[in-house]
């Protein structure tokens, strides 16, 4: 896995590549079979029949590269399911807004989004004690005194 900065690096190195190729998909695509779009299939979850889409086209198995953060691959109103499984905590707060917007523009009347993310309660669990290797450390914030927040 790599590390925070090592993410950093790559999704500065490839903001603008990854916009044009979902820009690309967006505009020509001429699917006229209803869409349904995982979002974050990652090295191991690619799902068949499915439009896998994520940022890491060196590792993961996917069928569009491109960052979610930014607009979907999608035309307005062309996928009938979004499904997108522990992918939801890797995007900061801000974002959370768009993304969920960017879905809804993408979804067709009578559509649904189905998005999973970690057990809270094992999360604080495991937090109380102190068990911060139940964590993947790139992507876990943690508070250190009052205003000041950092990422293993």
């Amino acid at each position: 896995m790599l590390g925070h900065t090592a993410k950093l690096a790559y999704f500065a190195l490839m903001y603008y590549p990854m916009r044009a190729n979902a820009l690309r998909h967006r505009i020509l695509s001429m699917r006229v079979t209803p869409v349904k779009a995982h979002l974050g299939p990652g090295q191991r979850n690619y799902l068949i029949g499915w439009i896998n889409v994520d940022a890491n086209f060196l590792t993961a198995k996917i069928d569009i590269w491109a960052d979610i953060r930014g607009k979907l691959p999608f035309k307005t109103e062309t996928v009938t399911a979004f499904y997108s499984h522990h992918v939801i905590e890797h995007l900061p707060d801000q974002l959370l807004p768009f993304h969920f917007s960017e879905m809804y523009r993408s979804l067709r009347r009578g559509g649904m989004i189905r998005v999973g993310g970690p057990n809270a309660d094992t999360a604080i669990k495991k937090f109380e004690e102190c068990n911060l290797d139940w964590f993947d450390h790139s992507d876990v914030l943690i508070f250190e005194g009052v205003g000041e927040q950092r990422w293993f």
